[in-house]
């Protein structure tokens, strides 16, 4: 599964397999503002297991926040994680300078049903129910089942 992320101009394609990482050190893949002593020089990584990318924060003493497009929000502390579960999502950083954000799409789940178009086709389903099935024809050589016979 695709992990597309977005810092500043730059565009990152990550697969399963490979890591992402970000902060202030020299070896992450993204580099963020090395005079902002309030950022970790090892801020965070993305990395997949299990069928699902896990946002990782390697901090020992900073924040990250993780939040949706339908509204859920993780504040995560040093030393967790958790799964990136939404087809867009943001970290932020709070920096001693500025706050930082990363943006992250997973087009494999853009296909997936959101709840509210699941709801919706289920409403529209109980407004306009299913046609009955056609009646079953009646051969013309056998009287109709009801019929008077002649």
């Amino acid at each position: 599964m695709l992990l597309i992320v977005m810092y500043e101009s730059g565009i990152w394609r990550v697969r399963p397999g490979q890591s992402l990482t970000f902060g202030r050190g020299q070896t992450c893949t993204i580099r963020l503002p090395a005079g902002d002593r309030g950022l970790s020089r090892s801020a965070g990584s993305l990395d997949y297991q299990d069928g699902t990318w896990w946002l990782c924060n390697t901090s020992s003493s900073s924040m990250l926040y993780l939040s949706g497009d339908r509204g859920f929000r993780v504040d995560l502390p040093p030393g967790m994680r958790t799964p990136v579960q939404q087809w867009h999502a943001k970290v932020r950083l709070q920096g001693v300078m500025d706050s930082y954000l990363l943006r992250l799409r997973l087009p494999d789940l853009d296909d997936l049903p959101t709840p509210e178009a699941s709801r919706a086709r289920l409403s529209a389903r109980r407004a306009h129910p299913p046609h009955p099935p056609h009646p079953a024809r009646v051969s013309s050589s056998s009287p109709a089942a009801g019929a008077a016979p002649r």
